[in-house]
């Protein structure tokens, strides 16, 4: 209950514990400007920080004096409810997204690898040219964990981390790094002495 200065007369259990503010009493004022609104939604400092409250006021009397009743709905739970179910759709149109890409990719990988090997039974094959087939099957395979990890994604599947040598993996693309360069460009790749381990999903 508040008079028409916004200050509060009186207040019940529920309304002290969504209104007071840790360590302080419940506000001689209403946090709040209803402004005259039958209903009304605001976010209001609380003991657990703020809260998203709704407010339904109807002029009244007390104490022989005009007054206005507040009623007061906790909106926290629902907010929380509602953010929780945007997650959840928003993860889920993006997890079919990245499955039927998957998917696609998958069987343009498969068209690859199954193309190097039909090359490599070539008979007039040269090391050369089986290099270059080599490179193209290990970008195909790399793509193909790609393909692994991004389908574990779509549905949701704990991603297998463990530690990898990042200079390794740095050195063993070096080829397919200079072809994707272009003739114009020179990449040189030194390999460290030691290990440069961490921590990914491979």
């Amino acid at each position: 209950m508040i008079d028409p200065l916004g200050r509060i007369l009186r207040c019940s259990d529920g309304a002290r514990r969504l209104l007071a503010v840790e360590g302080q009493p419940v506000p001689r004022t209403f946090p709040v400007d209803l402004r005259g609104e039958e209903v009304l939604e605001a976010t209001v400092p609380s003991a657990t920080g703020p809260r998203a409250l709704r407010m339904h006021s109807q002029a009244t009397r007390w104490g022989g004096g005009p007054a206005t009743l507040v009623l007061i709905h906790d909106l926290q739970a629902q907010r929380i409810a509602e953010q929780e179910l945007r997650r959840v759709r928003l993860m889920t149109t993006i997890g079919r997204l990245t499955t039927g890409i998957s998917h696609d990719f998958g069987n343009y990988l498969t068209a690859i690898l199954g193309s190097v090997d039909l090359a490599r039974a070539e008979p007039a094959v040269d090391a050369r040219l089986l290099d270059h087939l080599a490179t193209i099957e290990d970008a195909a395979m790399r793509g193909s964990e790609v393909v692994r990890r991004l389908l574990a994604f779509g549905r949701r599947h704990v991603g297998e981390q463990r530690i990898v040598d990042l200079a390794r993996c740095v050195y063993d693309i070096r080829d397919l790094l200079g072809s994707m360069a272009g003739p114009g460009v020179t990449i040189k790749v030194e390999r460290l002495a030691t290990d440069l381990p961490i921590l990914a999903d491979p």
